[in-house]
């Protein structure tokens, strides 16, 4: 069979107790190194056995982690629980670049000392290990052993992180106990005992460990919540409960307290220690508090940077909600505030590094030295190899940091012309600055405001559509429409006509609009709520109008601060232009198009845009195509020439080029800096194929995916560069709208 071509998932297919599996998988690598068989896999009983003794033979200590790994549930239960294995590279090359820089700091004249708070079953030891017997040979293994520590809740995973160890240094004459005594089978967050604690848990104190300190603090911390969890104990009545999610467990849960007598005071119990623990959590680590959820790594690395020693090291692999999302500013007020972040290098999962994680997961490596250094950070992102992690590009950090001032977050900048770009059109305005009078609005929450939509049967005519994020594109309110189904499983089409009526899963009695949007009479933005920094674009925002939108398309708002005109068209036109989509996707680390993602997103000054002569008329004709906008259309008097609605294709791409260009120009940019935004999107079409960017990838948020399939020259982003030179040659926007609406090309 295949599969018995892996020796960790032939021993991992065992029909055997798991324990019993791991610790023959133990002795049967002690075996492979010549060490005694007897002094390995002492956690359980494994007797050789006709089923194992057939199986390949493990050579690496680190299979015993992915053997671990493999003998866990599945693959859902492991993600729930952040049980993720650190692959072998992942590993040895963050090892690699915490702990060479104290090595050449001490001239291998120290053995610095090193530690795990989450050790697993040592995949960071054990390359520690390595890197410590290839550094310092004159080092012998009693010595190293005394340098390294580890903690981990999982007493098995404990035991096999001894046993790993003791292999790799290979000296028989070393007592594995050594090795096991500078683990701790415990909470390494917590380190008080606790009221009410259940058998077997027992808080970890670093400061009794190593009173001054580490030297490095290693590792991939769980990327969960760290909240009460249920799974521990309720599997321990049914053992298929880590399996369930949702309204599955809720039942499994009053069924397993209704069927066990005393269970229901257990759990009790239970709850009221996690409560006890989530409480000294907050007050060991008070820069949490006040986020509504924490996960587990926040606190782990808060922990690594209170324990690590002066002018120590922590090299750690965190979720790129790290330099991201909003939860995690104060640690990064800190790390970049008082220390020095060696390199921050974010990688996607494309390359599967990690196996079982989805491939569009993204995290990051974190190296950071104690103490504040005058020094600047080696960025680098969407990352896909291991090696990887030495790349980069050194940035001014502070400038880095400056381009989110609401935020805080870390963009994924690691280019020094996008840096520079960035920071110029940051310091003119942003979305959410004092110029621009945005006001933020969700309108309708899908689940908890279920009681609005009228069932279909008892539908009327004047109801009204609710729009979903799957309805919107760039000008385009009618997308897609419903067809069946619900949630991720629903089905949806594209008309083939923009005069389309809306198509939509939900609708509302006309009567509740005013409670849902007490401006509906006037037109308002609403854009894709989830977008992504490696599609086409990232933005995809229209103008609305008498339209309920549901929590996946927030709706915008904006009047000018000078006179109060309406700018909802000249912000539509800025949201789907390809400066700010470039703007947008550098800062955007996850999918979701959130306030806090967008109010620091550089934006022309409104005075620059405001005004522009057959800009409104542009953006109207291009969004307002469907039927459903007709009164509304009725209502406007631009007198453009340009065609309203413009449902021919090839006009809407020209009048979308020339809308760009306006754009670009609106944001100071010179034709350099535009050509720079827009690089690569004139490559050949036989080098945009997909096996053909597989073969030779491509930037992963450039804009070459843009109208691929066709000739270079007619695709938008070349129309709008040969728009933009003739804006630059002097001609008016005005003119230059109208005669794209009508010209078969855009020539410069």
């Amino acid at each position: 069979m295949a599969r018995l071509l892996d020796p960790v998932r032939a021993w991992a297919a065992i029909d055997a107790c798991p324990t019993a599996v791991l610790a023959a998988a133990s002795r049967e690598l002690a075996r492979a190194r010549g060490l005694p068989v007897e002094r390995v896999g002492r956690f359980a009983s494994a007797p050789e056995t006709e089923r194992t003794s057939g199986l390949p033979p493990l050579r690496d200590p680190l299979d015993l982690g992915r053997l671990h790994e493999a003998q866990m549930v599945d693959a859902r239960g492991r993600k729930s629980a952040g049980a993720f294995y650190t692959p072998e590279d992942l590993a040895g090359e963050l090892a690699r670049v915490t702990l060479f820089p104290l090595l050449e700091r001490t001239r291998g004249e120290a053995l610095p000392r090193i530690a795990d708070p989450s050790c697993g079953a040592g995949s960071f030891l054990v390359q520690a290990v390595r890197l410590l017997r290839s550094a310092m040979p004159a080092a012998d293994a009693a010595q190293i052993v005394a340098c390294v520590h580890g903690a981990d809740l999982d007493p098995v995973a404990v035991a096999l992180c001894a046993d790993s160890v003791w292999i790799e240094l290979g000296n028989p004459d070393l007592d594995p106990d050594r090795v096991l005594a500078q683990l701790r089978c415990g909470d390494a967050l917590v380190d008080t005992a606790l009221p009410g604690a259940p058998d077997g848990w027992r808080p970890v104190d670093w400061a009794e460990i190593a009173p001054d300190g580490f030297d490095a603090i290693l590792g991939n911390p769980p990327w969960d919540r760290d909240e009460p969890d249920p799974r521990a104990f309720f599997s321990s009545f049914d053992p298929g409960y880590p399996k369930l999610v949702g309204a599955e467990a809720a039942r499994a849960r009053t069924r397993i307290l209704d069927a066990h007598p005393g269970a229901a005071a257990q759990w009790g119990e239970t709850l009221r220690f996690l409560d006890a623990r989530q409480a000294a959590l907050r007050e060991r680590f008070p820069g949490s508090a006040s986020a509504t959820k924490t996960n587990a790594y926040q606190r782990f690395l808060a922990l690594g940077l209170e324990r690590l020693a002066e002018r120590g090291r922590i090299g750690f692999l965190v979720p790129a909600g790290f330099y991201a999302d909003r939860g995690s500013a104060g640690l990064r007020d800190e790390l970049f505030g008082e220390h020095h972040v060696e390199r921050l290098v974010g990688f996607d999962n494309r390359g599967r590094l990690f196996p079982g994680v989805d491939r569009r997961f993204k995290f990051a490596a974190l190296v950071a030295d104690r103490g504040r250094r005058d020094a600047p950070t080696q960025f680098g992102f969407l990352r896909t190899r291991a090696a990887d992690m030495a790349t980069g590009t050194l940035l001014d950090t502070d400038r880095v940091r400056r381009l989110s001032p609401s935020s805080g977050a870390v963009l994924e900048i690691d280019d020094p012309r996008d840096l520079d770009l960035l920071t110029r059109l940051t310091e003119r305005a942003r979305l959410g600055g004092t110029d621009w009078a945005i006001r933020f609005r969700r309108e309708i929450d899908l689940t908890l405001d279920r009681s609005l939509f009228v069932p279909a049967e008892a539908r009327r005519a004047d109801d009204l559509p609710v729009w979903e994020g799957r309805m919107i594109d760039a000008f385009c309110a009618t997308a897609k429409r419903w067809v069946s189904g619900t949630g991720r499983r629903a089905r949806w089409t594209t008309p083939s006509d923009l005069r389309a009526m809306p198509g939509p899963q939900f609708h509302v009695r006309a009567d509740a609009l005013d409670a849902i949007d007490p401006d509906h009479a006037a037109p308002k933005i609403g854009f894709m709520a989830v977008g992504s920094a490696t599609n086409a674009r990232t933005m995809a925002a229209t103008l609305l109008w008498r339209a309920p939108c549901g929590n996946s398309v927030p709706t915008l708002r904006c009047r000018s601060k000078d006179d109060g005109t309406p700018g909802e068209s000249a912000l539509c036109a800025i949201l789907n232009s390809s400066v700010f989509d470039w703007a947008l996707r550098l800062r955007m680390a996850g999918n979701n198009l959130n306030r806090f993602v967008l109010i620091d997103v550089a934006v022309p000054p409104p005075g620059s845009v405001f005004g522009i002569e057959g800009l409104d008329a542009a953006v109207e004709a291009l969004a307002l195509t469907s039927a459903w906008f007709d009164p509304l259309r009725a209502r406007s008097a631009q007198g453009s020439p340009i065609p309203s609605p413009l449902l021919d294709g090839d006009a809407r791409r020209r009048v979308r080029a020339a809308l760009d260009a306006v754009i670009a120009q609106a944001y100071g940019l010179g034709i350099d800096e535009y050509a720079h935004v827009l690089a690569g999107t004139d490559l050949p079409s036989a080098r945009l194929t997909p096996a053909a960017v597989a073969r030779h990838p491509l930037p992963a948020k450039g804009f070459w995916r843009i109208d691929r399939e066709l000739p270079p020259t007619e695709r938008l982003p070349a129309l709008a560069l040969a728009a933009f030179r003739r804006l630059d040659a002097g001609v008016p926007p005005a003119e230059l709208l109208a005669a794209t609406s009508q010209r078969t090309t855009v020539r410069g």
